[in-house]
């Protein structure tokens, strides 16, 4: 756990130097989650539109992964072979509007709201995201899998 040098204000007189250090040191985050929703968002609907194999080869789907549509959940590997079936049809995602809310645990919700469309024809759709932050590979890389998923298409 990394910690900033920033503390804050002592407004205890009975705790000794070395745990007043620790009870009041600020915690950095290591993620800025607005940024990061703004990206898995971007990044999941582009690549179900293009290649939603992607989603495996980047370790995003893992097989505890769920999307839950129509009352039936496809979990794993099931999950792209969902996202398959629905792109086989040429697929489209326009006027998508979506908020974020990061719960400080490294856990971040997102809700999607848009028009979908493909040659079947065109509609609205509101799909749900938990994303979960899965470690960081070097200085730089940080990695998220997606944990769950609602897709709601009327």
């Amino acid at each position: 756990m990394q910690t900033s040098a920033e503390t804050y204000p002592n407004n205890s007189t009975n705790i000794s130097s070395s745990d007043s250090e620790q009870k009041n040191t600020k915690h950095k985050k290591m993620y800025d989650g607005t940024q990061v929703g703004n990206q898995f968002v971007q990044y999941f609907y582009s690549s179900w539109m293009s290649n939603p194999d992607i989603f495996t080869t980047d370790n995003i789907i893992k097989p505890y992964t769920k999307i839950k549509h129509n009352n039936i959940t496809y979990e794993g590997l099931d999950f792209i072979v969902f996202l398959k079936s629905v792109a086989s049809n040429g697929l489209e995602f326009s006027e998508c509007k979506w908020d974020i809310i990061d719960s400080g645990s490294r856990q971040i919700y997102i809700l999607v709201t848009g028009s979908i469309a493909n040659t079947q024809g065109t509609g609205k759709f509101s799909q749900s995201f938990m994303i979960s932050f899965t470690g960081q590979h070097n200085a730089s890389a940080k990695s998220w899998a997606l944990v769950n998923s609602i897709f709601i298409l009327e």
